[in-house]
């Protein structure tokens, strides 16, 4: 393969532009812990919490636009004029916005936490809901360099400042970088020119988006509520530096998931367009190709990232008690990828109902757990995390059950079971698990040898998939076969 070859494919350097990115937070993260500490640290989480709740909190309007763009690739006006028809949907949410700064100012700035970190957190926020919609558009037409300039510059900015101070005044330096990352990125996106104004917004389209919408909306806000209650319940019920240090360890351990989520980041479009083929023997096809590709990739990747951990915190005294929390997170993020393709493929058949309800339920497991191991059982605060793992195993249930009825397959407890967890992944997992649970931290090496020996077979197929993507810039395009 030429190097001019490798250069020229915008995947490839897509995927080096998000690598790069991440190794650099991944940096910026442990540095930032250390400079502020775990108390400062805390809010800085709690800030970011804020943050995740607005970005939640968006109607579906992007995630309905995303399949709507999809669905009506072949008709461009129609296209077009569903997004003119949600950047108005995304003006009106903004002045939801205002309106909870001008509540948070009549009733709770003089004893909130954040104080007044509060207000540039909702003008963030703000930017956030129109960036998301522009980066919609831009993935669905494979425009990915305007993507990753926006993915990337707030962390670079973020890095680039870390050293200039550190404690209380480092908050607001960040939370100004996030708000001129913000503005640059959306300055950018219309000099591309790829977002038409030529469109034309309707009461019909606004109602189309926010019915698909809501139900997206649900599924999505109970999805990422999922983890998000269990940081808002630490945030609640342990003390700041506690939070802090939950904040530390999800920060690292997620790190390793996110490698892998950049791929389904860039597909996605090209998934929805493939499973919602009529056709299932090609859907089933999809589908396995996704379980070799991402899942076994990302347990993999996780075992090794397990081994390094204990090296990566000798190096910060002050959070070396999160090696326990650190391997926990990570179980639990794993699992989730074993659902990977099936809520998709819910998705794509137009089932945004059922996947709402999905996620309801999930999420309200994970809270009922948390209540009780928090409120009932008084756990230490590094055990919190094992609500969020079941209400994960439920989501992934759920979704392989009804995805698996679909498709016209056998469903039954024991069918799924074997499906989230085939037996060479079942393995390692629960090796993991209880390696992490009775801290013998010094034994991680076993679920990465039973990976290996187990997957050997599996590895090998990789090699194709990576071919691809450096031989054709064009895969992800849902126009291409």
């Amino acid at each position: 393969m030429k190097l001019k070859e490798i250069l020229s494919n915008k995947v490839f350097l897509y995927l080096w532009t998000r690598y790069v990115t991440y190794a650099i937070q991944f940096i910026s993260s442990i540095f930032i812990a250390v400079k502020l500490g775990p108390y400062y640290f805390g809010i800085w989480g709690m800030i970011l919490l804020i943050l995740n709740y607005f970005q939640v909190i968006n109607f579906g309007i992007p995630s309905s636009l995303n399949i709507l763009l999809v669905q009506n690739k072949k008709d461009p006006i129609v296209a077009s004029n569903y997004i003119k028809s949600a950047m108005v949907l995304i003006g009106l949410l903004n002045c939801i916005v205002l309106l909870v700064m001008g509540i948070y100012y009549l009733f709770f700035r003089e004893t909130s936490t954040v104080g007044g970190y509060f207000y540039l957190a909702c003008i963030i926020a703000m930017l956030v809901y129109f960036n998301g919609l522009n980066t919609v558009v831009y993935r669905v037409k494979g425009k990915l360099g305007e993507v990753a300039f926006y993915q990337s510059v707030i962390p670079l900015l973020v890095f680039v400042t870390m050293f200039t101070t550190s404690d209380q005044k480092l908050l607001g330096i960040f939370l100004l970088v996030y708000f001129i990352g913000h503005i640059v990125s959306l300055v950018n996106f219309f000099q591309r020119r790829q977002i038409p104004f030529d469109g034309t917004a309707s009461k019909q389209n606004c109602f189309n988006i926010l019915n698909k919408g809501l139900f997206l909306f649900i599924y999505n806000a109970c999805f990422y509520l999922i983890i998000i209650s269990t940081r808002t319940t630490v945030s609640v019920f342990y003390p700041v530096e506690q939070f802090g240090f939950f904040t530390f360890a999800y920060s690292l351990a997620n790190s390793v998931m996110l490698f892998l989520d950049t791929i389904q980041y860039i597909i996605f479009p090209k998934l929805v367009d493939k499973l919602q083929s009529e056709d299932i023997k090609e859907v089933k096809k999809t589908l396995e190709k996704l379980k070799i590709n991402y899942i076994y990739l990302t347990h993999g990747l996780m075992y090794a990232a397990m081994l390094f951990f204990p090296l990566l915190l000798h190096f910060i005294p002050k959070y070396q008690g999160t090696l326990q929390l650190m391997n926990m997170i990570g179980i639990t993020v794993l699992l989730l990828t074993n659902n990977v393709g099936y809520s998709i493929l819910l998705m794509a058949r137009n089932k945004e109902k059922l996947l709402s309800l999905i996620s309801l339920c999930s999420l309200l497991v994970t809270i009922a757990g948390e209540l009780l191991l928090s409120v009932v059982f008084k756990v230490n605060y590094q055990y919190i995390i094992l609500s969020t793992l079941i209400g994960y195993y439920v989501f992934c249930y759920l979704c392989i059950y009804y995805g698996s009825k679909l498709l016209n397959e056998k469903v039954s407890f024991c069918n799924i079971a074997i499906k989230i967890f085939p037996l060479k992944l079942l393995l390692p997992y629960v090796s993991a698990f209880l390696i992490a649970i009775f801290k013998f931290d010094y034994l991680f090496w076993i679920p990465f040898i039973f990976f290996v020996m187990l997957n050997i077979g599996t590895t090998k197929e990789w090699v194709p998939t990576l071919r691809a993507i450096m031989h054709n810039s064009q895969f992800i395009n849902i126009t291409q076969d």
